[in-house]
């Protein structure tokens, strides 16, 4: 399941911070469920719940999560 967003739409178009305004941080999370939640029958419901909200209600256990944070600037 693909919980990427951005402010367009769904899915991820990659950094772009505005110019001259420094360097800016993005942060992703990467989770390994001990059950797929493709197949319950409130899938429609989860797909648009915003990942914080979704992580706070999960019911499967997590088995391992990663985190990778990068900086950008232009």
């Amino acid at each position: 399941m693909t919980l990427l967003r951005s402010f367009i739409s769904r899915g991820y178009y990659g950094p772009e911070p505005l110019k001259g305004h420094g360097p800016h941080r993005y942060v992703f999370e990467l989770y390994a469920l001990g059950e797929s939640l493709l197949g319950r029958p409130d899938r429609d419901t989860l797909v648009k719940t915003r990942p914080r909200r979704l992580l706070n209600s999960l019911d499967v256990p997590v088995l391992a999560r990663g985190r990778i944070t990068g900086i950008s600037e232009r």
